[in-house]
């Protein structure tokens, strides 16, 4: 597969033109397959952008409780985009590509031409039930 697609666009609720309040919504699965709990952050080159965006995760808090890397860079890059408002439930998808290390390519079309997006991959993961 030449990409993966197991995030989102996350905002506060609140939209600022300086980006701040933005970042990336990851799934757990991606956080266990793909990031490294030694790496004090990740790097994303965001495509078309000439500026990456460091993340840190370096925190309990994202470990534990919490699955957005926030970053203005990533809230000037949707801004740009057009990408910065959008509907609840309806977030812009953010296709990751590993580069290597902790650098990962990021685009909001797929990479490509394949589409592995995260709504396809909740609804055709199974549910454990009790019996």
């Amino acid at each position: 597969m030449s990409h993966i697609t197991l995030a989102k666009a996350w905002n506060n609720g609140k939209f600022l033109p300086n980006g701040g309040g933005y970042g990336v919504l990851l799934t757990n699965y991606f956080k266990d397959e793909y990031l490294d709990v030694e790496w004090p952050s990740v790097v994303l080159e965001l495509e078309g952008w000439e500026k990456p965006a460091e993340l840190a995760i370096n925190t309990d808090g994202f470990w534990t409780r919490s699955q957005e890397l926030r970053s203005g860079v990533i809230g000037k890059w949707l801004i740009a985009n057009g990408k910065a408002n959008w509907a609840n439930g309806k977030e812009p998808e953010i296709f990751l590509r590993p580069l290597g290390g902790n650098r990962f390519f990021a685009s909001l079309s797929p990479i490509d031409g394949i589409s592995d997006s995260v709504d396809a991959i909740i609804a055709t993961a199974q549910t454990l039930t009790k019996e």
